[in-house]
């Protein structure tokens, strides 16, 4: 007996939601701009990575696996399932652009600025229980954000410890 499923693609609205921020990795001189997508709740839903030259193989390998990060997170496997699944260095390094972009979205989820899944974290800082609430209500001093707002994009400059941001 053969089991046959349909996937279960949840498909992002026509207009949404998205934040931009650069990120390094690799030693490289450039840095990735990364370009997140939401869904209405907050949820991460789509996630482009730009970087390098064009034409060559790092470009071609962050943008193909921007794609496939999208197309797993669209099927509403939880970004942290997604982060253990990365190939890491025995300190928990990830070794790919992608591993750290995922890194950083979970970071990004941390922060109240987006959400892992409705039942995982919430994405409004008025929230009781969100973890943005958390930190205001814990006197804790959340990290610099600036944001620049332009229509449905935000653009975020995020200082992340033990990451590099470009301004």
């Amino acid at each position: 007996m053969t089991l046959q499923r349909e996937p279960c693609r949840w498909t992002l609205p026509a207009r949404r939601r998205s934040e931009t921020f650069e990120i390094s990795f690799g030693g490289l001189a450039k840095t990735h701009t990364v370009t997140v997508g939401f869904y209405p709740d907050g949820e991460v839903g789509e996630v482009f990575i730009a970087g390098g030259k064009s034409g060559e193989q790092v470009a071609a390998i962050a943008r193909d696996g921007a794609i496939l990060l999208s197309m797993v997170l669209q099927h509403r496997v939880p970004l942290a399932v997604v982060q253990r699944a990365v190939t890491r260095d025995g300190q928990g390094v990830p070794q790919s652009i992608v591993g750290a972009v995922i890194d950083r979205l979970v970071e990004l989820v941390g922060m109240g600025i987006a959400s892992a899944s409705p039942d995982i974290a919430s994405a409004s800082p008025q929230a009781p229980d969100s973890p943005m609430a958390k930190t205001h209500a814990a006197g804790i001093e959340a990290p610099e954000t600036q944001a620049v707002e332009t229509g449905e994009q935000k653009t975020h400059a995020i200082e992340v410890p033990g990451t590099q941001v470009a301004t």
